[in-house]
Formats: structure tokens, sequence, C-alpha cells
């Protein structure tokens, strides 16, 4: 068996509820890794330690509703049904003259003129907390389970400062008091002078009853709960997943302990050899995601897109690229170029509209007699050279670039999941840097200043050559990432045999 444990603790690192958004457990090494094992038909399960009430909604999310998964807090308060059951407003209890007023994402309830709470809803229209006012302060606020339950409440002093927040069973009994001002813990007639005292002897006790010797627990990274980890004995086989989105803290009992230490960089490979010399011979430099062929058609569009990665690179490098392009449009206007990124906040991605003005002019006529300002501009947004798009889901990567002929990210470090979906869908990169997923020449290349940038557009954009010899390569390297091939690279670092699922495959 498989046990994850993540690092989904949010920003304020504490046994709360965190606050990640969609993106971040995208690209998430823990989730990326449960569903590679999920669709391969391994045995896993999630370990879960901080309080999420809505637990069941971010893996169905991800689509790992299926994966069993034990929750620390679902233990504490007893509960077990694992079907979601999401309540409406008229579920719960009001006074007989409110009235509410809706907004977006809240519901705002008056009484006599003051209001009375504030009803806030997920993404997904599910109630999850309702925060009652005293004044202008909050009193109380009560958080929702997904599945229909009373989950907890926090209660504030008259200055709107928390005091306590209690935990309920199904039945709505409170069964654990967290103590805000001590940060003392009291359950089953039990106190623990902190969260993270209730937590490790929970984990211990879990540890100890359900993992055995031929198991694996895959632990992200992270401060929050990587001592815990580290001071008690292991009798299972662990794997160390140290991921860039995190920071690069490793714990040395756990670096030593470790059967397999998971990277996803040569930089974070070289970087943890440094500081721990025993992790060489169990160091895999290894993405999480899978690799799934999604051959793009853009041999068959008329337009040369040109995808260029914008997180990551300040606007010199923009500027500098869009300085080497422009006279290449110029001669070649079936030349596009789209700007996209998943971390393209509001006021850049204007920013960089308004900026791009200035070059989309240099290929559009303005002056053809016309007074009105809108007849000056392109006719159809198809015909602007210049675009810029915001990713939200892997899903807008995906379909992206099914029209996309060339990728460049020259960024110091090439997004990951990027390089992942060019590979799959037989896409050649320019990146600024050797990376395990792009072979210079191969399937694409790698160009450290503008001139070689340069060079290398015409290299995949004049003619079909490179291009197809980038595509045949990209199917190749398709083998090497797939989730099962993944998966036996594990097997084979913590001394399993591979599964007969890839050996069929190799041999067929």
């Amino acid at each position: 068996m498989y046990y994850f444990l993540p690092s989904w603790y949010g920003r304020n690192q504490d046994w709360g509820e965190p606050d990640l958004s969609r993106h971040e457990l995208l690209f998430d090494d823990t989730v990326n890794q449960m569903r590679l094992f999920h669709e391969a038909d391994e045995d896993i399960q999630l370990i879960l330690l901080n309080y999420m009430p809505h637990l069941r909604n971010r893996m169905h999310d991800q689509v790992l509703d299926q994966v069993a998964y034990w929750s620390l807090f679902d233990e504490l308060q007893g509960f077990s049904q694992t079907e979601s059951n999401p309540l409406s407003i008229d579920d719960l209890s009001w006074p007989q003259h409110i009235q509410f007023v809706p907004t977006p994402f809240t519901m705002l309830a008056y009484l006599d003129g003051e209001q009375y709470a504030a009803v806030n809803y997920t993404s997904e229209g599910w109630i999850h907390d309702v925060i009652y006012y005293r004044g202008n302060h909050w009193s109380k606020r009560l958080i929702f389970d997904d599945r229909g339950y009373l989950s907890s409440s926090y209660h504030y002093d008259d200055h709107g400062q928390v005091l306590k927040q209690v935990f309920f069973n199904c039945s709505g009994q409170a069964v654990l008091i967290h103590d805000h001002r001590t940060g003392q813990v009291s359950h089953e007639n039990k106190i623990y002078d902190s969260m993270t005292s209730l937590v490790q002897d929970r984990l211990s006790t879990y540890l100890d009853h359900n993992l055995r010797e031929e198991d694996v627990l895959v632990l992200a990274n992270n401060p929050q709960h990587d001592r815990i980890l580290a001071e008690g004995p292991s009798h299972y086989k662990l794997v160390y997943s140290l991921y860039t989105s995190r920071p690069f803290q490793p714990l040395l009992p756990l670096v030593n302990s470790a059967e397999l230490l998971m990277v996803d960089t040569e930089e974070k490979k070289d970087l943890l050899h440094k500081q721990y010399p025993q992790a060489a011979g169990k160091t895999l430099n290894l993405t999480p995601f899978d690799t799934r062929l999604r051959l793009g058609m853009s041999q068959r569009v008329k337009e040369l897109i040109v995808f260029f990665q914008v997180d990551g690179v300040s606007d010199q490098v923009i500027e500098d690229f869009l300085t080497l392009v422009t006279p290449k449009i110029k001669k070649d206007q079936r030349i596009k170029v789209l700007f996209a990124g998943f971390h393209l906040s509001y006021d850049r991605e204007l920013a960089l509209r308004d900026y791009l003005q200035t070059y989309e002019a240099k290929f559009h006529s303005l002056d053809k007699g016309v007074k009105d300002f809108e007849d000056k501009m392109p006719d159809e947004e198809e015909s602007l050279v210049f675009t810029v798009s915001q990713l939200e889901t892997d899903k807008d990567l995906i379909q992206t670039f099914k029209s996309v002929r060339l990728v460049v990210d020259l960024s110091e470090e090439a997004d990951l999941y990027t390089q992942i979906a060019a590979i799959s869908a037989g896409i050649p990169q320019i990146n600024r840097k050797a990376s395990p997923y792009v072979d210079h020449q191969k399937n694409g290349l790698i160009a450290k200043n503008p001139d070689q940038v340069s060079q290398a557009i015409n290299y995949y954009l004049q003619g079909l050559k490179h291009w197809n010899e980038a595509l045949v390569y990209a199917v190749e390297k398709i083998n090497r990432y797939h989730s099962q091939e993944i998966i036996d690279e594990w097997k084979r670092y913590l001394g399993e045999s591979a599964s007969d699922k890839s050996l069929t495959n190799r041999n067929s």
C-alpha cells in the first residue's frame, strides 16, 4: 500500500483549514502522484492531518474522489460518512423577520435594518460558513462540512478576536475544543498543550496500527509535519518528496531514513547532494506529471502560433523577444504570438495588453480615411498578431496546444507542467536552461541569449523538417514519462519489482 501525506497547510502553516486554490492543487506533487498510482490500479490512501471540511469537493475537482483517505479530524469528530450532501440556506435556522440580500459569493442577512449574518459559499455553490455579527465585529462563525454536518464553530470576544474553536460530532455535540488564548486543546477529557501535540499523538497511533514494513509513506516535505515524523521510529518505507513549489528545507533525519528522495529539477538534485552527500544514489529527478499522447493539429493550421510563457519572465525579457520576433512576423505574416501563463495577474495582463498595442499597430494600417476610432482597429480578434491569455486549468493549456506550433519559455526555471504538456502534444520547445524534458536539437533548443532565441525560432518555423523531427522524438519521450514508467522507476529505487503491465508494454 502507498500512503500519501500532502503539504496542504496554506499560508498560515497551522492545522486549520487551508486556503488552497484549484491551481495550487492542480500542480501539487501529492495530487499528481496519487493520480498516477490510482490510474495504474495501485493500492493508495491519503493521510490528511489538517482540518479540511470540504475535502471531498477538493478531491472531486482533481478527479480523485474514489481515492481512500484517513482524515485525523474525521476520526476525532467521529465522521464516517463519505458522501457529500449540500446544505441550502433554508436548512439553517433564522429569526422570523430576517431579510436576505444576495451578492456573487455571499448572502447577506439583515434583521431590523442591521447586518445579522453573512452566508459564504464556495466557488461550487456550497455553503461553507456563516458569520454572525455583534455590532461591527464577528461574534460567531459556523463552519459546515461538505457532507452537510455542522463541523465547527469559532467564538469571538467583543473586539472580534477569536477565543476558541469548537469541533462537533455528527450529532452536534462538542468533542474537541481549541482554546486560542492558551493554545491548549481538550479532547475526551485529555488536555494537550497544543494542536500539534494532539496531531502527533494521533498520527503516531495511526501509523503504528496501520502501516507495515512493506508499505510506503510518500511524504511531501513541509516543516509543519516533517519534525513530527522525524522524531519517531519508522517501520515502513519512506519516500521524501522535495518539490519546487515549496521552500527547500529538507530535514536531515528524514533524508537519512528515506529510501527514495524525489525532486523535480536538476537544480534541486544538485542542491540536495551538495547539502547531504549521503543522498546520492537514492535521489530521483522525475516529474509527478503524466504524459499522454495528445498530438496537436498545428501543421493543419494556417497560422504559425508561438506560445510564449509569461510566468517567471521579466518585462525586459518580453521586450527583447518582441524586438527579435517582429521582423520575422513582417517577413512571414502567418506567425502569431500568444502570451500566456497560469500566474498572470489581472494588472499585469492589462499592462501587457496595452504594451502590445504598440507592436500590433506595426501590422495594421491605421490610415484608412476613417474617423471613428473603432474602425481603425482590426475587424476580428483572430486578425491580431499578439494575444494574451490567462490560463486557469490544465485543460486550458491542453486545448491551447492543439493549434500551437512552438513553445518559448525563457524563465530561469521552465514551467514543468508546460514542458510535459508540450511533450504530450509533440510541440518543440525553446528554453533558457537544459532540463530532463527538453533535449537540445531533439524536441527543442536551449537558447541562452536573444540571438540564439532568434535562430531557434527560425529553426522550427522555417519548414517542417526540424518540427517533424521534434514530433517524432517527443513521441519517444512520452514512453519515458508515461504513468507506468514513472511508477516502475519508483519501484526500482524501492527495491520492488516492475509491474507486469509495464513488462508487457516493453515486450510488445
